[in-house]
Parts: C-alpha cells; sequence; structure tokens
C-alpha cells in the first residue's frame, strides 16, 4: 500500500509539498486529490507515503432558512495552488456561496481555515458545514485504502466491513465528542451497538449538545484522530455506512449578502491524550491563521 501511494506523489495527484522541508528538518503530510478537476475531497498522505484519513471540507454547507438545499459542497470543482507552504483552494457555487479553504500541513494532520461569502441575495441563517473525517476511503480513484491503526479488518479493503467495524467496535467505546466540558460516547445505542438491522447512512442522529472536538482512539489506545473547531458544532453519532466522524461546525447564526466569515480548526493523527486533545485552543495557533488569513485574503486579487 505504500508503494502504491508514493507512486501517486510522482504522478499528476501530487498537489502540494509542505511548508519548507529543508529548513525546519521535519516532514509533513501531502494532499492527495480524488476527483478530476479537483474538490474539497481530500486524502491526506503521511510522510511515509501511508494515507491518515480522508476530508470532505464541506461535505455540504447549508442554511437554517433553506432547510432542503444545500449551498456548496465537495464535489464542486475549484481552483487550487500553494503559497509559502500554505496550500489553499477556492470554489464556488455562483447563486449561493464562495468557499476559501485553508491547509497549513503538520507532521500527521493539517491546521485549517475555512470561510464562505455569501453571493445570494437573501440573508442566510444558521449557516453550518458538514466536515467528514474518514479513515477508510472505499472505493478510491487513487487506490482503495483502510487506516489500520483505527480500522482492524483484513482482506481487501471493504466499505461496508469497515463501516460496520467503526460502528460496532470503535464507536461505542472509542468515538466521543467534547461537549458541555465532558467527553460523550458518539454512538446512538453503545450498550447494544450491534450493526443488524441500523441504516447504513439517513436518519442520522445527533448528540443532544453542542460539541467543539469529536476524537476516535485507536485500536492500541496509543494514538487518536481528532477535529476540532473554534465554533460550536452539531455532533453527529455513528453509523455503520463508513468509518468516520462527523462535526458540523457553525460558520454564522446570520450571513447578510456579500459578508464573508471565518472558522479555524485543525485534523490531526496525535498522542495526545483525550484530557490534553479536550484543551484544544486555536488561539494556540494564532501566527499560523493570520499567515492562512492573508493567502485567502490575496485570493481575491487574483485574475
Amino acid at each position: 500500500m505504500k508503494n502504491t501511494f508514493l507512486l501517486l506523489f510522482l504522478t499528476a495527484f501530487i498537489v502540494c509539498v509542505a511548508r519548507d522541508e529543508k529548513k525546519t528538518g521535519r516532514k509533513m503530510v501531502r494532499f492527495v486529490h480524488n476527483a478530476s478537476p479537483k474538490g474539497a475531497d481530500l486524502d491526506v498522505i503521511d510522510p511515509n507515503g501511508s494515507p491518515l484519513f480522508r476530508i470532505l471540507i464541506p461535505e455540504s454547507v447549508t442554511a437554517k432558512n433553506l432547510p432542503d438545499r444545500s449551498l456548496i459542497n465537495h464535489i464542486v470543482p475549484g481552483e487550487w495552488g500553494e503559497t509559502e507552504g500554505i496550500y489553499w483552494g477556492k470554489i464556488a457555487n455562483k447563486d449561493w456561496i464562495e468557499a476559501k479553504i485553508a491547509f497549513m500541513p503538520l507532521k500527521k494532520g493539517t491546521l485549517i481555515l475555512f470561510g464562505v461569502r455569501n453571493l445570494s441575495g437573501q440573508t442566510l441563517e444558521g449557516v453550518a458545514m458538514d466536515v467528514c473525517t474518514a479513515v477508510s476511503h472505499i472505493p478510491s480513484p487513487n487506490g482503495a485504502w483502510i487506516n489500520p491503526d483505527f480500522v482492524g479488518v483484513s482482506g481487501p479493503p471493504d466499505r461496508d466491513l469497515a463501516g460496520r467495524y467503526w460502528f460496532e467496535k470503535v464507536a461505542p467505546f472509542r468515538l466521543k465528542a467534547f461537549s458541555n466540558g465532558e467527553w460523550i460516547i458518539a454512538h446512538p445505542h453503545p450498550q447494544q451497538p450491534s450493526s443488524v438491522g441500523v441504516p447504513a447512512y439517513k436518519p442520522f442522529i445527533y448528540l443532544d449538545s453542542p460539541a467543539f472536538i469529536m476524537a476516535a482512539e485507536s485500536i492500541n489506545g496509543k494514538e487518536r484522530i481528532f477535529q476540532a473547531w473554534d465554533t460550536p458544532a452539531k455532533a453527529r453519532c455513528a453509523f455503520p455506512g463508513n468509518s468516520c466522524l462527523h462535526l458540523e461546525p457553525l460558520l454564522s447564526e446570520k450571513l447578510i449578502p456579500n459578508q464573508m466569515t471565518f472558522i479555524r480548526g485543525e485534523i490531526a493523527v496525535t498522542k495526545a491524550s483525550w484530557a490534553s486533545i479536550s484543551k484544544w485552543n486555536a488561539e494556540q495557533f494564532r501566527h499560523e491563521y493570520e499567515a492562512m488569513k492573508t493567502v485567502l485574503d490575496n485570493l481575491s486579487s487574483k485574475p
């Protein structure tokens, strides 16, 4: 599997070399797009060439006053590039939303700055996005994969088996959202975690209170994958259709025409404890986010 992804880096799917590795001496993750033309669907690959996780950002953006409409999603193709070690993207549904995304690569993850502008002629209320972080990608145009640190299934990658393993073996014990100052299991019925008879996807079930962080522990208990935001998010419970975690962070309570707003986040694999992850704060990376914001602000001046 490692050789397969190493080969991909030497082809047209290579999209980003992380920060100046010659200067820092540290190898960072790389981003591989999963469609052409490129949308906001990326596999994040560690410095050794193995896939860590997949990001759909956004899987969708919605507004409460337009409940049946996706304003933009990860399928929409966009403009992508790299500036001073920051990988960026710009996608737009010209009738509704423009989104700008910046990634600052880390050793096993990425900081994220995400912004949306209201291109519609009406005020949008309760604007939020759905962010999917998956520890497998089946099927995949770049070759199906499973991160074995988090999903313990053998044989060729199988989406159904991986999803059921996640639902039955991971989520009831090791998938948690940080809400109201405590970690809460993100499973609809953790005492009876069988996936038999449970719909693969919808209807989705959410925790009762908003969360800022969601994380899952590896099989050996030594690492955790987490998604964190500086704004409250709906926390979706596990479902058997895929081995992934979902937060739906709030982008804006009210977004007037042509207004733009940004949120800050991080998705990464870490050896940090649950207690340490719960203390995540975007202000720890204020200078990094400022640099990312500068890059995104300059996109507007591009022809």
